[in-house]
């Protein structure tokens, strides 16, 4: 007598929870094999879900959860997102194979695929949501149980638990009932006894919901005053002034050598004892005086302002920018056409580049060239033109 009033405050308090979570809410419309279910229908039109026929249906749902021995061989998947954090969890606490979120067609079908699994029973939130696994499951000969609302078709269900499947509150408590009466039945929990795993966990959390507390935690500043010190000075009025004779045995200022100039005529300019307070006079025949560098020669003609600068003896010839990217898209070369009138190429570009150059150089009477390229193929051309002149 004691088991079963111990039995019967455990369906009463379950039942409690299922009313608290909305899980005998259904839909305004009822599929005819769910008829049974119904307990009535409200003036608003929303049919009420019997909760304990939900209660013995649970039952029965543990009862062959418990039948497999392995429990990798049961898949609890959920497509819908307020069921994704539940079955996750069933998955944890009962050692099931979860799969959250889209189901991959051909999980249970198609043996080529890397995700190909031949599970012995099958949990589902949603036939509606779910349809797919359950076609592939009857394809099978898997055996499936599921969650149906007044709205769900049931074929191809094999175990329907009649409650709402579309609330987050609802969803969580019945994987939470289910999880727990699985335990109770491998005794894992003691019959009678309050499980220590929340509710709460099974629950759809929010995106916000979960950022809020992180946000606090990161914004939450830690104090590391120490109110038991004491003061700074073995004073504690922080309001009084500190006069000037404090500071003056601190520091001393030291006198700055005096350093002679280097390149200017005359003597050097003491600097005063007291610091920076003094300014350095400058010479008159100082840095405004200093010898300009000699200027290089020019280079006769018009053409020596673009075929490069010049150093002490050597010309610079740059034919880089002919192109872009090596011999990729050229620049110019791709304007202009030859006196035939066909399109120049890059590496002609750049050939045509430092032929002219070079022409011009040696047409001055240079025969120094630093030539710059960035085209291997351009630079061999160029020293074998280089070793036939003489440059």
């Amino acid at each position: 007598m004691a088991a079963a009033a111990r039995a019967l405050s455990t369906k009463e308090a379950d039942i409690q929870m299922m009313l608290a979570a909305e899980v005998h809410l259904g839909t305004k419309n009822c599929d005819f094999q769910m008829e049974r279910y119904a307990f009535k229908r409200r003036n608003d039109g929303i049919y009420i879900i019997n909760l304990g026929k939900t209660w013995e249906k649970l039952q029965l749902a543990a009862r062959v959860i418990v039948a497999i021995e392995n429990p990798q061989d049961i898949i609890v998947q959920s497509a819908r997102p307020y069921g994704q954090r539940a079955v996750l969890k069933f998955a944890q606490y009962t050692g099931a194979h979860a799969i959250a979120g889209r189901h991959t067609p051909g999980t249970f079908t198609n043996q080529l695929q890397t995700s190909f699994n031949e599970p012995r029973l099958l949990i589902l939130t949603d036939p509606r949501t779910d349809h797919q696994p359950i076609k592939e499951a009857a394809l099978g000969n898997i055996p499936t149980i599921a969650f149906c609302d007044t709205d769900s078709p049931m074929r191809y269900v094999d175990i329907g638990i009649p409650a709402n499947n579309k609330g987050k509150h609802s969803i969580g408590c019945l994987f939470w009932l289910l999880a727990r009466m699985v335990l109770q039945m491998r005794n894992s929990i003691p019959q009678g006894h309050k499980w220590e795993v929340m509710v709460d966990l099974f629950f759809y959390r929010e995106p916000e919901e979960a950022k809020e507390p992180e946000e606090e935690e990161a914004t939450a500043a830690p104090d590391y005053a120490d109110y038991g010190a004491a003061a700074l000075g073995g004073a504690g009025d922080w309001g009084a002034q500190i006069t000037d004779a404090q500071w003056a045995g601190d520091a001393v200022p030291a006198a700055i050598p005096v350093v002679p100039a280097i390149g200017r005529a005359g003597d050097a300019v003491p600097v005063a004892g007291d610091g920076w307070d003094t300014a350095v006079p400058v010479a008159g025949d100082g840095w405004d005086t200093a010898v300009a560098p000699p200027l290089p020669p020019p280079i006769d003609g018009a053409a020596s302002d673009w075929v490069g600068t010049l150093c002490t003896r050597r010309i610079k010839l740059n034919a880089n920018g002919c192109t872009k990217g090596g011999l990729g898209f050229g620049g110019f070369g791709g304007l202009f056409g030859d006196e035939k009138g066909a399109w120049i190429t890059s590496l002609k570009a750049k050939l045509w580049a430092v032929y002219e150059g070079l022409t011009i150089v040696l047409q001055r009477g240079k025969n120094k060239v630093i030539v710059k390229i960035d085209a291997e193929q351009v630079v061999a051309v160029t020293i074998a033109l280089c070793i036939i002149c003489d440059i």
